[in-house]
């Protein structure tokens, strides 16, 4: 992601972008003369996305939505296309009782959904319409959330809501490939809102986002979890830990574990959606033990894809919820509350 954020060399790649830009704009032309269709599902439908690639909190967001949703009394489905998982067509992660596939089955973001949010349906399927009517088919849900949905167009949606990260939200500003903006700044006019994430107390790089809501939201540790499902009070100041994280923006993880006043031991970034194997495992440990940590800790996202059975008393996961600046007035926002 260091690549998007200065533009050289990425200018180098700016011809191919104005490609890519031609293509996307003609494409959501089509939709907006309805040469193209939008399929209608008899829902009340969220699309939680972004416009660029990268880590701007659009599954804590989600989380946040669905279990809001859920303690009102709203039957809640989640639709994901399930990235990097390694099943096809249309799988049910949860149907709100039972979760009923594997991280390989689901993929990391889907299944953490389904452990989290106890009671939401949650299906996984890259044809959002499909996997949409089959949730209202089988289980009738009041609202649906589609998880990275701002670019799947040929489902209509309610509400468009666009997650942003706070430092930098569009790196060098460039499209697909030389920066990571999937889609042009102007855009945004088809999102209802924007939601700035990012750790309390980010310097903010926030720019002015004409005719549209915006609101902020911090991420906000709550707890560490054993292996055994224990939580364990923060009490990270000045303790040495070895940190990793597979995630497209690992900053952010770094800045929250920060704020705690953590001891960096050592921290280590793979790459979004990574699969972990025994000498991954391995590798952790014996740098772990090499730097005198006193524990190891890594996120929710990167821990439902740890084998277990290799992990000892020293694992963690860090609980972070996020929390919007002014709640009230954020769910107001949506209809189907009020």
């Amino acid at each position: 992601m260091r690549f998007f954020d200065h533009k050289w060399p990425a200018l180098l790649l700016w011809p191919f972008s104005q490609v890519y830009v031609a293509a996307i704009a003609l494409r959501n032309f089509f939709y907006d003369v309805g040469l193209l269709q939008s399929h209608i599902i008899n829902s009340y439908l969220i699309s939680v996305g972004n416009i660029t690639v990268g880590g701007t909190g659009k599954t804590p967001t989600v989380h946040y939505l669905a279990r809001s949703f859920l303690s009102l009394n709203k039957r809640v489905a989640i639709i994901s296309r399930g990235y990097g998982r390694q099943s096809k067509g249309t799988v049910v992660v949860s149907d709100g009782q039972r979760i009923l596939a594997s991280v390989h089955e689901a993929g990391d973001e889907p299944l953490l959904l389904a452990q989290a949010c106890s009671g939401a349906i949650v299906i996984v399927d890259s044809n959002r319409v499909r996997a949409a009517q089959l949730a209202v088919d089988r289980f009738k849900p009041d609202i649906i959330l589609l998880d990275d949905a701002f670019q799947h167009r040929r489902i209509h949606r309610d509400f468009d809501l666009v997650t942003l990260r706070r430092l930098a939200p569009f790196g060098n500003g460039f499209c697909l490939p030389a920066g990571p903006l999937r889609e042009s700044r102007k855009n945004l006019s088809r999102a209802h809102a924007i939601l700035f994430n990012g750790p309390e107390g980010m310097k903010e790089d926030v720019p002015d986002i004409h005719k549209r809501p915006v609101f902020y939201a911090h991420y906000v540790p709550q707890y560490l979890v054993n292996k055994k499902g224990k939580r364990v009070p923060l009490d990270l100041a000045q303790k040495r830990i070895y940190a990793f994280c597979g995630l497209a923006n690992p900053h952010a993880f770094r800045m929250t574990l920060a704020k705690l006043g953590v001891n960096f031991a050592g921290f280590a970034a793979y790459k979004d959606h990574y699969y972990y194997q025994k000498s991954d495992i391995e590798n952790i440990y014996t740098s772990y033990e090499r730097s005198a940590a006193e524990i190891i800790v890594t996120t929710e996202k990167d821990w439902v894809k740890l084998p277990l059975e290799l992990l000892d008393e020293h694992w963690y996961r860090l609980h972070i919820e996020i929390k919007p600046v002014e709640e009230e007035n954020f769910l107001s926002l949506f209809e189907i509350v009020k």
